[in-house]
């Protein structure tokens, strides 16, 4: 991994400036739980402190170019994006509108491989963790919009994803539409194994699949809600 750095090593630096954190501690309950100090360095030795100012902040942050995305987009917003966060941990909340989806289900679950019907999706991707929830498909998306269990085996109750072995590092991507297809390439090219819960539908799941082997059309009588919307989806 390539080392960067603010200056040249080559060349030589005196301190001249130390900033200094101060937690308050004893069960002060005051509002100003800690504060910052900036000291001025002469001749080596620490001068007296004032607090660390919002321009002194700023100008410090341009020196290491906190603003500088790893990712962007292609072009206009995705209309199947939600809600995007880039600072701190990346998330990402969209929608997958496809009617079918090749599903691949481990020899001895009664399940064959194929092709099934599936409901309109609400993909979560925050850091590497990724979740899945179900949509009613002809309903307006909004905040309140309930969101129902994900029918797919290798998913808790929550709705996060347990992916085994597939992995969800997308740093070697540049784009947010990139990150979505490769999170959504991974979930379903991952083989569905076992039953974290007993919500996946409404009935018996083992039985209910053969069922819908090869249909176009899911039936969303067979969700069943679990009392979240999409704005609980959101980083708070």
């Amino acid at each position: 991994m390539r080392k960067e750095t603010l200056h040249d090593p080559r060349q030589h630096y005196e301190p001249k400036v130390a900033l200094i954190g101060y937690e308050a501690v004893n069960g002060y309950n005051g509002q100003d739980k800690c504060y910052f100090s900036k000291h001025p360095i002469r001749k080596g030795k620490l001068g007296a402190g004032a607090p660390l100012t919002k321009d002194a902040v700023r100008d410090m942050l341009k020196l290491v170019d906190v603003d500088k995305n790893q990712f962007s987009f292609k072009g206009l917003l995705p209309r199947k994006l939600l809600y995007f966060k880039e600072k701190g941990t990346l998330q990402l909340v969209w929608c997958c509108n496809r009617k079918t989806e090749r599903l691949l289900f481990k020899d001895g679950l009664e399940i064959s491989t194929g092709d099934y019907p599936i409901p309109k999706l609400l993909f979560s991707l925050f850091g590497e963790s990724l979740s899945v929830y179900g949509l009613l498909r002809k309903k307006p998306i909004h905040e309140r919009s309930e969101l129902y269990h994900a029918p797919f085996m290798n998913t808790y109750i929550t709705g996060n994803v347990c992916m085994g072995n597939a992995t969800l590092d997308y740093g070697h991507l540049g784009f947010y539409e990139d990150i979505m297809a490769f999170a959504e390439q991974q979930f379903f090219q991952s083989v569905f194994t076992h039953t974290n819960h007993n919500h996946l539908l409404n009935g018996n799941y083992v039985e209910l699949m053969p069922q819908m082997l090869e249909k176009q059309n899911f039936d969303e009588t067979l969700l069943i809600p679990n009392h979240k919307t999409i704005n609980d989806i959101y980083e708070n």
